[in-house]
């Protein structure tokens, strides 16, 4: 019975949506687009964000089986746009996206219906647009600068290894067919090679990232945030992002920063925040660890090393930090 009643109550809200889908009411221009890696603190990132007044938000709505228009047009899972493709119907799905055209239960777990029917502009969170983000910004000039948010990228494959949604991955390498793969046959000889599920974690990090990392426009027409910063120096860098975006910090964020996200299974933020970053340090040997090092240093990544911390660490939010 109570599946029953909760069948029909998914029903009823999706036909609310429905209604208010048609309306289009939202400018794509206005969003707030929130983008990082997967198991990389998005979430933390985004329910910290929902705390801004006036604004209703948009949960990965790149996910293939929330959205079946994006398979419709070939979009994959973490497909990747160079920055002058032409593909307009992938910018009319974006704009249907962010216009609210496209609002789904799921998508729309974080806000209520009221929410939809009040908000000026959406808060739009994604781990799947690093690698199509210059594109992205060519087509719609938002208001308001994306914020990336980085994580090191074993940190991201410890996570993995421990969170159930991940567990059945293939430890293999796969090379998708999709449109606007860009593998060379020397990444394609080494990516062969890998073995280990945690190998291939970083390495599938370091092909969605490294474009993006070295684009002569990085941390200029986005926001770049690091986790390991944000753990730290959570009001530090809550400033650092509200002050480019030359907005007020909203009380309610502050509190927010310092909780853990819906979707954590690690800890809370209330522990030891450096022994939480350090915690991949422990769960691979040296051996695993030499092995995901010689991965960033194939594909020239280095802005991560052997230390929890990143290399070119945030020192905007150390400066804010220290007044």
């Amino acid at each position: 019975m109570n599946g029953i009643v909760k069948k029909l109550g998914k029903k009823v809200h999706q036909y609310q949506l429905d209604q208010i889908s048609r309306q289009s009411r939202f400018d794509p221009r206005d969003s707030i687009l929130v983008s990082a890696n997967p198991r990389g603190g998005s979430t933390w990132l985004f329910e910290v964000l929902t705390s801004i007044q006036d604004t209703a938000t948009l949960y990965e709505p790149l996910h293939q089986r929330w959205v079946p228009e994006l398979s419709e047009i070939g979009f994959d899972w973490h497909q990747r746009i160079p920055e002058d493709a032409d593909w307009p119907e992938a910018r009319q799905l974006f704009k249907d996206i962010l216009s609210g055209r496209k609002l789904t239960t799921d998508v729309c777990q974080y806000s209520s219906v009221q929410d939809y029917r009040n908000a000026n502009r959406l808060v739009v969170k994604f781990i799947r647009i690093n690698d199509c983000l210059p594109w992205l910004l060519k087509q719609f000039d938002f208001k308001l600068k994306p914020v990336v948010l980085t994580r090191h990228p074993i940190a991201i494959a410890a996570s993995t290894l421990r969170h159930e949604n991940w567990q059945r991955r293939p430890s293999h390498y796969v090379f998708p067919e999709t449109r606007y793969s860009d593998y060379s046959d020397k990444d394609r000889a080494f990516l062969e090679s890998l073995s280990t599920v945690e190998e291939v974690r970083v390495a599938k990090w370091c092909t969605r990232n490294r474009s993006f990392l070295t684009h002569e426009r990085h941390n200029k027409d986005w926001i770049t945030l690091h986790y390991e910063d944000m753990l730290l120096n959570p009001e530090a860098s809550l400033r650092h992002l509200f002050s480019a975006w030359q907005m007020d910090v909203p009380d309610a964020a502050m509190s927010l920063v310092d909780k853990a996200s819906r979707t954590s299974r690690e800890t809370t933020f209330s522990d030891d925040k450096q022994q939480q970053l350090e915690k991949w340090q422990t769960r691979f040997s040296a051996d695993q660890i030499d092995r995901m090092i010689a991965i960033l240093d194939h594909f020239e990544i280095d802005l991560y090393g052997r230390e929890a911390m990143p290399k070119m660490a945030s020192t905007m939010a150390a400066k804010l930090d220290q007044g």
